[in-house]
């Protein structure tokens, strides 16, 4: 197979990394194009944008979301790329595998860091504002901060970081934190987003709150599972009686569980048969 000419819709372009690795085993000039007038050969559409469902054309629905993916009643064919283990059906890719620290060794090692721990998010969800709030209002002068929009119940701070999920700065504020809070913004089955990448990528020990299946991608032995605790003041309590010594021995573990396909889909320096199902799925709708 030669020449593949991919259309996309807004939000769409973010699944653009992993969709461009499967696909380079079958074609070798792939062009991602959002104009809608240009000849497409499939369609990546996600929740955000419909212009070009008029489109008699196959499409390939990706979000990086946990939404219910849209039917497109002109699609010839359709595949599903999921964040989620919600359907049946599709190509179970979650949403961490997009991130661009994947894989990369730890930006940061200092184990002696100021402060206690670092809350950075933009959207309100209820479980975040409460953990967060429980650790500021800790009575032992540890410092805890928020670094986003959120910030629970507590004054604004002057410590708020400027671009996205997925920019250094968001990494190089972490550093100065023994654990940063990575809540999902939902508990979903499978939904595992970047949260918890950038917490490891900074050094920091990540404090996670979400899927129940995070433990088969990351060495539960290298974060905090707050599900594995009855409470939020359980899990907390945990967090301050760990030592110096423990929490070293926390940041020098593995990241990554080294035998789960998905979590290793694309290191080929190892046999994948998950890789091998996704790319003859792939090949069997773009045949079509």
């Amino acid at each position: 197979m030669n020449k593949l000419i991919i259309g996309y819709e807004k939000g769409s372009q973010y699944g653009q990394s992993i969709i461009e690795y499967l696909i380079k085993f079958l074609y070798t000039d792939v062009k991602w194009t959002n104009n809608k007038n240009d000849n497409v050969d499939i369609m990546v559409q996600s929740n955000n944008g419909t212009l070009w469902n008029r489109k008699k054309k196959k499409y390939l629905y990706w979000s990086g979301e946990s939404y219910e993916p849209i039917k497109n009643k002109n699609a010839t064919h359709e595949l599903w790329i999921s964040t989620t283990l919600l359907y049946n059906d599709h190509m179970y890719i979650p949403y961490v595998l997009y991130s661009p620290y994947l894989y990369k060794e730890r930006k940061y090692t200092n184990n002696q860091r100021k402060y206690f721990l670092a809350y950075c998010s933009s959207n309100k969800v209820k479980e975040r504002e409460e953990f967060f709030n429980k650790c500021y209002n800790l009575k032992n002068n540890l410092v805890c901060h928020s670094l986003g929009i959120c910030n629970g119940n507590i004054p604004q701070s002057n410590k708020k970081v400027k671009g996205i999920w997925s920019d250094e700065c968001l990494i190089d504020s972490y550093k100065d934190y023994t654990f940063v809070m990575a809540f999902e913004n939902g508990v979903v089955d499978g939904y595992i987003t970047e949260k918890i990448i950038n917490a490891f990528y900074s050094g920091a020990i990540p404090v996670y709150y979400g899927s129940s299946n995070v433990s088969e991608f990351f060495n539960p032995k290298s974060f905090i599972n707050v599900s594995n605790y009855n409470s939020f003041e359980d899990c907390i309590k945990y967090m301050l009686t760990l030592t110096n010594e423990q929490i070293t021995n926390m940041v020098n573990e593995p990241i990554y569980q080294s035998n789960n396909d998905i979590i290793q889909l694309c290191n080929e320096s190892r046999p994948n048969n998950t890789r091998d199902e996704y790319i003859k799925q792939l090949k069997d709708f773009l045949q079509k």
